[in-house]
């Protein structure tokens, strides 16, 4: 299997050869901004054209942010995307949901456009039987989420360069509607505290992936 993603025959290897009665998951992890929804995207056709079905799908922790509501009653908001500001029981059972269920399972996204979750938007079908689940946290140590790397079946580390993440964020804060030094700001108060929490436990990932795109050449 000729591809740019060199883990991914290891992958799906591992996955030929793994129990079907249960899910495979597959944890795409990195710092905010390290392109792990992109590689999630694009990742499910490639899977789905090599066995010729579709058998692969994606989910995002990022759908188990709290609601901006509740963050402001817990005055964390301005703390918005680190660990503590996501409903990490929800997202563990949905996990162990994934594992355990032969039947649709329903899940949240976070919409861009509105800076919240919205219920069940994404539908992973009984066909699914490979889901690839991005977050920053997946490998974390941090209690709770400790927990959650023995539910994945394997995990990708996916590396990104300080100033091409740097960049990155301030693109996305702005186009939330953030001026350039309120971006920045936002960065260096959550996404780089965070970013360092992340990288401590990538040791812990299957493989490291450092996407082309992601340095500066």
């Amino acid at each position: 299997m000729k591809t740019e993603f060199p883990f991914l025959p290891a992958v799906l290897q591992k996955f030929s050869n793994t129990d079907r009665a249960s899910r495979f998951l597959v944890g795409i992890v990195g710092a905010p901004a390290s392109g792990k929804s992109y590689l999630s995207e694009v990742l499910p056709p490639i899977v789905n054209a090599h066995f010729g079905q579709e058998i692969a799908t994606s989910m995002a922790m990022d759908g188990y942010h709290y609601y901006n509501e509740q963050l402001r009653e817990k005055g964390i908001f301005p703390h918005k995307g680190s660990h503590f500001t996501f409903d990490v029981q929800a997202f563990t059972e949905k996990l162990v949901e994934l594992k355990e269920s032969r039947n649709p399972v329903s899940c949240p996204i976070y919409d861009r456009s509105i800076h919240d979750p919205t219920p069940d938007a994404n539908v992973i079908l009984p066909s699914h039987r490979l889901v690839f689940v991005e977050g920053n946290y997946l490998l974390s140590r941090v209690f709770p989420w400790i927990t959650l790397r023995f539910l994945l079946d394997v995990c990708i580390f996916v590396e990104v360069e300080a100033e091409v993440q740097f960049q990155r964020l301030l693109t996305r804060h702005m186009a939330g509607g953030q001026s350039e030094q309120e971006a920045a700001a936002k960065a260096r108060r959550t996404d780089l505290p965070n970013t360092e929490l992340v990288v401590q436990d990538k040791h812990r990932a299957d493989h490291v992936f450092f996407p082309v795109a992601n340095r500066m050449i």
